[in-house]
């Protein structure tokens, strides 16, 4: 068996030999130490017993206002927060707009390609049912320039709107050059003259939307009237091994595309953002690794990914709820990056939070890298209310580490 703790992921032997006899609780069980799990019985019919291991935590004494205090405490407070004098301007994302591969991948076809699991299994180790892949003649690029112009016509702007292009992507068709300048110059093709600006890609992994959130807050502190897109494409279909079972279910095809501004701008914006944090720490790539070339393919150590996912992403939470004066047991939302349905289910456990407050869309995108907590962001918009608080929380290759907090408007 496997069972997840608070700080490891481990496999559990039996201390005998025998044939299953009765299986005592259910998978994703949340479940205490020492608690009977299967029993076994052995050809002499005896069993095996061993010291029961029993928690004793103590009982911690924690004083905390009512939760309702708590929320009008915070609404009375700036929105201008993490060190920033009160009265700057204020950051907001006007919308986003998605785009994602026109293939839908059945669990059923990897088990073709792969048939080490069932379509059964990949649901129950990921919590993936279908995942969407490029279809004929589309690419990164293009994905990137849908969304783009979904954004922009959505908000009645063009690109020469704009006065800088960020895109996170571990897709990027060239070295040079960069995807996010191929973006500026599909948009403009069109027009007579295309503004100049600055543009730009990021290598973050599935951290990356939240490093280009940061990147945009801070741009936006000295150019208050600046208006960003924020691009995230990736498409890492194209670089899994379909033979492996640790990567070839995982993976989906997105891009999106969001509008960032600063001051009268965020008036109309759909989501405050509180500035995001973000850090990492150096990895070699033989824990988790995703090739600059086609001769490679994706390599991943699953369950080291866990563990270290699972504690940094918790941990960025906690910093950026620090950073925006929030409580993380008042966010109404968290987002987390979507890797696998057991690293969001551990998060949620380990914080103690009701599933519902645990958004989660990973079932029918699979893992989108640095495009899934915007991708997830659209899907739970219409379900949010105004003046709820959100988390954001991503680990990704790296290891890169970021976190923010956003407030419904």
């Amino acid at each position: 068996a496997e069972a997840e703790a608070d700080k490891a992921a481990m496999d559990i032997a039996s201390p005998v030999s025998g044939t299953i006899a009765e299986i005592l609780v259910e998978d994703s069980d949340m479940v205490r130490v020492g608690t009977r799990i299967i029993k076994v019985k052995t050809d002499s019919g005896q069993t095996s017993k061993k010291i029961v291991t029993r928690e004793n935590p103590g009982t911690p004494v924690v004083s905390v206002p009512p939760r309702s205090e708590r929320i009008a405490a915070a609404s009375q407070a700036s929105v201008s927060t993490n060190g920033r004098e009160a009265g700057a301007a204020s950051v907001g994302i006007l919308d986003i707009a998605t785009a994602v591969g026109s293939r839908t991948i059945e669990n059923t076809f990897i088990e073709e390609l792969c048939p080490d699991w069932t379509a059964d299994d990949i649901y129950k180790r990921t919590g993936i049912r279908s995942r969407q892949w490029l279809g004929e003649g589309e690419s990164a690029l293009s994905l990137s320039v849908d969304a783009s112009r979904s954004v922009l016509s959505g908000l009645g702007l063009s690109v020469n709107d704009l006065d800088l292009i960020i895109c996170s992507t571990g897709s990027a068709l060239h070295t040079t050059p960069s995807l996010a300048s191929l973006i500026h110059y599909e948009l403009s093709r069109d027009l007579a003259e295309p503004r100049p600006m600055p543009a730009y890609d990021i290598s973050a992994a599935c951290s990356g939307f939240l490093y280009g959130l940061q990147i945009s807050c801070d741009f936006l502190g000295s150019r208050p009237d600046a208006k960003i897109l924020l691009v995230t494409a990736e498409t890492l279909s194209e670089k899994t091994d379909v033979r492996d079972p640790q990567t070839a279910p995982i993976f989906g095809d997105a891009a999106t595309a969001t509008l960032v501004c600063a001051g009268p701008g965020a008036e109309h914006a759909k989501f405050h953002v509180y500035r995001p944090v973000t850090s990492g720490v150096g990895e070699s790539g033989a824990v988790l690794r995703v090739p600059g070339d086609g001769s490679e393919r994706i390599y991943m150590d699953g369950r080291k990914v866990f563990v270290e996912a699972v504690r940094s992403m918790i941990l960025q939470l906690q910093d950026a709820c620090t950073e925006a004066e929030v409580l993380l047991q008042d966010l109404d939302h968290i987002v987390p990056h979507q890797a696998n349905q057991r690293i969001i289910n551990a998060i949620r456990q380990k914080l103690k939070m009701p599933k519902e407050r645990v958004l989660s869309n990973i079932e029918k995108y699979g893992n989108t890298s640095s495009s899934s907590i915007p991708l997830a962001l659209t899907e739970f918009t219409d379900s949010m209310k105004k003046g709820d608080s959100i988390g954001l929380t991503a680990f990704g290759g790296g290891f890169t580490y970021g976190g923010a907090v956003l407030r419904k408007l």
